[in-house]
């Protein structure tokens, strides 16, 4: 899938797989990202959510693995509140889902 989306002009790809995890390319490398475990409260969101930190990270110039780690951190926060939006969510809060690793290798 990743490939037939390059072929489109896309340059970066990030794809989600639910309780498995993330799948992000580009060009020059791939990662599978293992999902952040947490609690499901509401998972109303959690697409918007992952999206959201997508364009965070490129906008950043997060790493391939950067991004999608943040993108994980951020679903999983969505997941975890009764709110479509979580109040909880920052840049902090990802961090700290991801144990400090949204912007480090």
């Amino acid at each position: 899938a990743a490939k037939a989306l390059w072929k489109a002009g896309l340059a970066r790809v990030c794809i989600t797989w639910g309780e498995g995890g993330g799948y992000c390319a580009d060009h020059r490398q791939n990662r599978r990202v293992p999902i952040t475990p947490g609690p499901v409260v509401k998972p109303t969101g959690a697409g918007d959510a992952f999206t959201a930190a997508l364009a965070y990270g490129y906008m950043n110039e997060l790493t391939l693995a950067q991004t999608a780690r943040a993108g994980l951190a951020a679903a999983a926060l969505c997941i975890a509140s009764a709110e479509t939006i979580s109040p909880q969510m920052s840049e902090e809060a990802l961090r700290a889902v991801n144990n400090g690793s949204v912007n480090s290798e």
